[in-house]
């Protein structure tokens, strides 16, 4: 029963808000998913600050929704209007109810499977569901609490409406919110009287849903990470200007869109300038109707409300968020990054002493390591560019032109601009090993690789008059490549690529013993690092620490320390309880001695310590 109603209550939830946005403001069905979405995010968002319970802003979004029914009906008093608008908007309602359950079923069954899943983002789901509040007042030790909390927010939502919280759920939400920012894309044209033929709209959907498929470092469909979804923000953020007109409905959806930016990822602050000044030279010369001197200005100060409101929400948050995380935090602010930071980086005089060592490993990166197909970065972009010119030699109106050109162009510094974000972060946002690593430089670099990709094919969609052989062309194109390229496993249901939950067994283990308020110490021999993070996570609350005692086995076995028998001693017993976990018969030969039961120094068991006459006992 209660697996058929987490299926049924997200579904109607999604139906709710999606029609009543949708005939609140005269939308299409498929424009109008997001955007409430993003009402729904800002309404949990506010009364998790006011009143400390998310589950609030559900409830007054879903009794706005209502309301904006019923207010409907009073208006136009008959039921035939209302009939007529539902019936308008049964065609797109089809294809929303087709990707919601395509993304519930190739989730059944899926796990996190990544270190940050279950070292933060993970976290921050848990304590938000647990608590019914902002994951920043809670009282659990994890990493990066002070981070903004949008899309974790939309996650506990959907959790909270399958009635569990589930590592399935969190990745249906998460993905559910993607998605929405990508259906108009399949749905609107800019002849918006042309009639969209099923045939066109299974093409294009088939096209923007296996995009992700071709980006390496990071699972689309397979991870609460937030890199992608970011690069999704900025793509709709994008979408809205392009394809909006110099009207307040266009500067509302799209203020909405960047508060929402701006609250899922702290470097998205970088973003908030490239697309502030694009909507104010979009508005001004590249719509139709003519430009004159209080026009410009009304643009102008449009241009200043969609600066301030999102920062103004942001700073808000910051400052909430600051009276739990207490001065030594900083918030979600750049703290150190300013422009004294950036001078060192720019003067390159040796202050940060591996700057030549990355800045060759990262520019050789951007020119030859395979992001999306194996093509790299720099190609990527100028590849883009270079296409989205060439088609707008096809189009028939010049203002169509003028629009793919400019949007071209600002894929085009965007690119150079994010390439240099990225540069500076590698030089004063890393640690040294990190930066010469360059860790996570496929997730970092797919965020804006993604928002130009998703661009471009948006722009080619909505250009292109509805016979046109291009969106066909590009199908055919996917299908070809999808033999070579895609990564088929992440839309796999887990229950059929047999996905299991990291170390659960052992957590449980753990569980089953040691009482909650207790502390344990976890011994591990040749584990991955994963581990520590997935047994903290499903044994919380727990307070657990965890040694490496041995040689290191490899260069990157960074975790392995040898322990004098006397450090080992005094570490364990600081703790409740001892977990072998994973040893080996290197660690009983050397360091069962200090057990008063050295036949106890068993793989797998779980003892109660306590010190007496030099050894640790253990029962």
């Amino acid at each position: 029963m209660v697996t058929v109603l987490g299926i049924l209550f997200p579904f109607l939830y999604m139906c709710l808000v999606t029609g009543a946005y949708s005939i609140q403001f005269n939308r299409r069905y498929a424009e109008s998913m997001a955007p409430a979405f993003c009402i729904q995010m800002l309404l949990m968002l506010f009364t998790g600050m006011v009143i400390n319970s998310v589950s609030l802003g559900i409830v007054i979004g879903i009794v706005l929704a209502i309301s904006s029914y019923a207010f409907f009906m009073f208006k136009n008093r008959s039921w035939s209007i209302l009939h007529s608008k539902m019936k308008d908007c049964y065609p797109e309602f089809v294809l929303a109810v087709i990707v919601y359950l395509l993304i519930y079923t190739i989730n059944m069954g899926k796990h996190y499977h990544s270190v940050d899943e279950f070292m933060h983002w993970g976290n921050f789901l848990r304590e938000t569901y647990r608590l019914d509040a902002l994951y920043v007042t809670s009282p659990a030790p994890f990493y990066h609490k002070d981070y903004v909390p949008a899309i974790t927010l939309f996650e506990a939502l959907w959790c909270k409406l399958s009635l569990r919280l589930s590592e399935a759920n969190a990745y249906r939400g998460i993905q559910m919110l993607q998605v929405s920012m990508l259906l108009p894309m399949i749905t609107r044209t800019v002849r918006r009287e042309e009639h969209i033929k099923p045939i066109s709209v299974a093409v294009k959907t088939f096209i923007t849903l296996t995009i992700p498929l071709f980006f390496s470092g990071l699972l689309f469909y397979h991870t609460i990470y937030q890199d992608y979804i970011y690069g999704v923000l900025v793509f709709y953020c994008m979408w809205i200007v392009i394809t909006g007109e110099r009207t307040i409905y266009t500067l509302f959806e799209a203020t909405l869109a960047m508060t929402i930016l701006i609250l899922s990822k702290m470097t998205a602050l970088a973003f908030l300038p490239m697309i502030v000044i694009f909507y104010a030279v979009y508005m001004i010369f590249y719509q139709e109707s003519v430009r004159v001197s209080h026009t410009v200005s009304k643009v102008i100060g449009a241009s200043a409300v969609l600066t301030f409101i999102p920062l103004a929400t942001w700073k808000m948050y910051n400052v909430y968020a600051q009276t739990f995380l207490g001065k030594s935090s900083g918030g979600q602010s750049y703290g150190a990054h300013g422009i004294s930071s950036l001078l060192i980086v720019l003067a390159h005089d040796g202050t940060i002493a591996w700057q030549n060592d990355v800045e060759k490993s990262y520019l050789s990166a951007l020119i030859s390591r395979g992001l999306v197909s194996r093509i790299p970065y720099v190609q990527l972009i100028l590849l883009i560019v270079a296409l989205l010119l060439l088609y707008s030699y096809m189009g028939e109106k010049r203002d169509y032109i003028r629009k793919i050109r400019i949007s071209a162009l600002w894929i085009f510094l965007a690119g150079l601009a994010y390439g240099f974000l990225m540069y500076y972060l590698y030089m004063t946002g890393f640690s040294e090993y990190e930066a010469r690593e360059l860790a996570s430089y496929d997730r970092y670099m797919g965020t804006f690789a993604i928002s130009a990709v998703f661009l471009a094919v948006a722009i080619v969609f909505y250009f292109s008059k509805e016979k046109t052989i291009v969106i066909p062309a590009i199908g055919i194109v996917f299908l070809q490549n999808a033999f070579f390229f895609l990564d088929y496993d992440q839309i796999i249901p887990g229950i059929l690529s047999g996905d299991k939950a990291l170390y659960l067994n052992e957590a449980n283990h753990i569980c089953n013993i040691v009482p909650e308020d207790k502390t344990v110490a976890v011994v591990i021999r040749g584990e991955n690092v994963i581990a520590e993070d997935a047994v903290n996570y499903y044994g919380y609350p727990r307070e657990m620490g965890f040694a490496y005692p041995g040689k290191a086995t490899s260069e990157e076995d960074t975790l392995s320390r040898e322990y004098s028998c006397e450090e080992l001693t005094k570490w364990i017993i600081s703790y409740d309880y001892v977990y072998f976990m994973n040893i080996d018969n290197a660690f009983i030969g050397e360091y069962s001695g200090i057990f008063a039961n050295p036949e106890d120094v068993v793989r797998g068991e779980i003892y109660k310590v306590s010190y007496d006459g030099g050894k640790i006992i253990t029962y």
